[in-house]
């Protein structure tokens, strides 16, 4: 299932997932997002960053990123679906 989602399986053996959340589709403005999962799927890693990708950015301080956020919970949902990830009631 990771595959069929577009994970790439690194030298190491994780997953990952490469994504830029852009407001304008193709515009290449945005911030990566990198979601890595272990080798042995027991545990995973999301981060979202800068461009430069030395800094974590939080889309969801600003009101201004909320196109960025639907953009997010969107490919969210969609691993959900695929069973890479559950959904839990908070």
């Amino acid at each position: 299932t990771l595959r069929d989602t577009t994970f790439v399986q690194n030298k190491i053996g994780n997953y990952e997932l490469h994504r830029l959340l852009e407001k304008v589709p193709n515009s290449g403005e945005g911030f990566p997002l990198k979601i890595t999962i272990n080798k042995d799927l027991t545990g995973f890693k999301l981060s979202i960053t800068d461009k430069s990708g030395l800094r974590n950015v939080n889309i969801f301080k600003n009101e201004d990123h909320h196109i960025l956020q639907e953009k997010f919970y969107f490919l969210m949902q969609s691993l959900v679906d695929r069973n890479v990830f559950e959904q839990e009631e908070v």
